[in-house]
């Protein structure tokens, strides 16, 4: 369980979140974070497969 609070800043972005365990914080924080970029991206249902190749060289 976990709780978003989000606060004003001047002239940036301020959360303060609250969990009941490490991970639920984390989760949080990415909800948080995510619904700032996408609104409403974390609460859709669904499965969202992502695949990129990367080819690395030194």
């Amino acid at each position: 369980m976990y709780s978003i609070e989000h606060l004003p800043h001047t002239a940036d972005i301020r959360l303060r979140l609250r969990a009941d365990s490490l991970p639920a914080l984390f989760t949080a924080g990415f909800t948080a974070l995510n619904d700032i970029l996408k609104p409403g991206a974390c609460t859709k249902e669904g499965s969202y497969p992502i695949s990129r190749a990367v080819t690395l060289r030194s």
